[in-house]
Formats: structure tokens, sequence, C-alpha cells
């Protein structure tokens, strides 16, 4: 479906059904795009405190917008769908309708002090004069009448960890209990090796990695983000959510709803873990 079509499906589904006929006459090109400047702006709107305009919303219930020089009355259900990218409204029909459906029944809002919502950048680093590529995994820590601060939680840094081939000559022996494991002395200095004392088990952990470099002469610098950053919302029960930047020239634009899943409490620490990278455990 071309973007046109969905732009004026959006369109009628918030301004009625002469909405068709206004867009080429009434309505402002440039304010049709919908455009959700920064993420502030996504949290507005999902709370109905901002309209599709960018306006501030005094009435919790409803608000107005100027078509056709005549002020339209629209409520919250209204404008929720200007928040999900269209080739996601269109794929996911049912399942966009069902979460709208369930926050407008709770009344969900979100806001930018919640614990439980992550931004990943994917960034360029410097280590030991190489470019490498990371993903860290950011969230806000809150501290009452302080303030507020972004916090490094997880990160995707897989040259931080070098992997060591099994050596079976590297190993604490079995009798070693026997010297009062003098032997792990020789382990403690085996450097890049050292994993091969470790439990099969051991998941190595890129986030120490990065702190222990910082403290240790601090080897790494960053250099740019590659790209604009990806939110990843779970505080609303049952659902994960993935917010991206979209450009384009017609429909809804900027700061939209880029993925929708439905996910037990068990797949969302599967997710935080594994996608995110979060070792810690969660507050």
């Amino acid at each position: 479906m071309k973007p046109r079509v969905i732009l004026l499906l959006l369109s009628s589904f918030l301004f009625g059904a002469d909405a068709q006929a206004q867009v080429n006459n009434s309505l402002d090109p440039e304010r049709l795009k919908q455009n959700v400047k920064d993420f502030d702006s996504f949290l507005r709107r999902f709370n109905f405190r901002e309209d599709p305009m960018g306006e501030p919303i005094k009435d919790t219930a409803y608000a107005y917008v100027k078509v056709a020089g005549t002020d339209k009355r629209i409520n919250r259900r209204m404008v929720l769908p200007f928040l999900f990218n269209q080739e996601l409204l269109l794929s996911k029909q049912q399942l966009c309708q069902q979460f709208m459906d369930q926050v407008l029944k709770e009344k969900r809002t979100l806001s930018f002090f919640d614990t439980d919502w992550y931004v990943t950048q994917q960034s360029t680093v410097s280590h030991k004069g190489a470019e490498q590529k990371v993903l860290f995994s950011l969230q806000i820590e809150t501290y009452g009448e302080l303030g507020s601060k972004f916090v490094i939680c997880g990160l995707d840094a897989p040259f931080l960890l070098p992997s060591s081939p099994y050596n079976k000559d590297r190993l604490l022996h079995p009798a070693s209990n026997e010297t009062s494991f003098i032997t792990l002395n020789a382990a403690l200095e085996d450097g890049p090796h050292f994993r091969q004392y470790l439990p099969r088990t051991y998941e190595a952990d890129a986030l120490t990695a990065l702190y222990m470099e910082v403290l240790n002469g601090n080897h790494i610098k960053y250099l740019h983000g590659n790209d604009e950053p990806q939110y990843h919302l779970l505080q609303i029960e049952g659902w994960a959510l993935i917010v991206k930047h979209f450009i384009r020239s017609e429909g809804p634009a900027g700061w939209l709803i880029a993925d929708l899943m439905r996910v037990t409490d068990a797949e969302k620490e599967l997710y935080v873990r594994d996608v995110l990278n979060v070792r810690a455990e969660r507050r």
C-alpha cells in the first residue's frame, strides 16, 4: 500500500469521512506529516497531552483540531494510531488494536522516569587505536529531588571478550587442593587464556570488561553514534514496544512505534538479557 493511501486512511480515521477531500485543500500538507519530533513528544502524544499537530492538550478527555476552518473534536483513541509506523499498523493490525484497547481501558501512560524502559545506541569506539562497533544499552536512574541521569546498563562489545580455544595443558590440576592451590598464581598470570580456568557455564560480561578497561588505562574512546537511538518500552503489562525514528515525506513520521510484541514476564526477562545485554538484576 502506498504512503499516500495510508495517510488518507489515517486522516479519515481521525477527522471523519470527508477527510480525503480535505487533505489537498483544508489541511496544511506539512502538518499532515504528523512529525513526532522527539521522544518527549512521543510520550506526550501517547499520554494524550499533545495533539497530532504538536499542540498541547489541556483537557485529558478530548481536544480540538482545526479542519476546513472548523474545530473537530478528537479523543485519545483517535490519536494513538498516529504513533505507529504505517507498515506495522498494516501488518499487525489486530495486534495493534488489542494493544490500543488495553491502553485505553487501563488508562495507561508512559513516563520518562519509569524504570522499565531502555535506550540502545549503536556506536563506534576506538579501542587501542582500532575502530570497533558496540551497542550500548542505557536506562534512567532517579534520585528523588536530586534529579536523574542515564546509566550504561548493558553492552554488546565482542572485542572486549576474546575467546580462548580449549587447551588441555592450561588447568588447575585435580590435586591442587593438596598444595593449597598454589597453581592459582600461574592462572592469575595467564592473561588472555584465563577463561580456561573458569567453568564452562561462565558467561563473560562485556560491561564488566568495559569497566575494567576504563579503570586500568582508559583505552576506549567514544567516537560517534552510527544511527539514531532506539527505545525499548516494557512498562505496559504483557507488551514490549520498540520506538524508532522514521523519515518520510508523507504519513506519520519522526519517533513512532516500529514493532509491538506480546510478552510474558519470563519473555520480558529474556528480552532484557539477550537483546539489551543487561545482566544486572532489574529494578
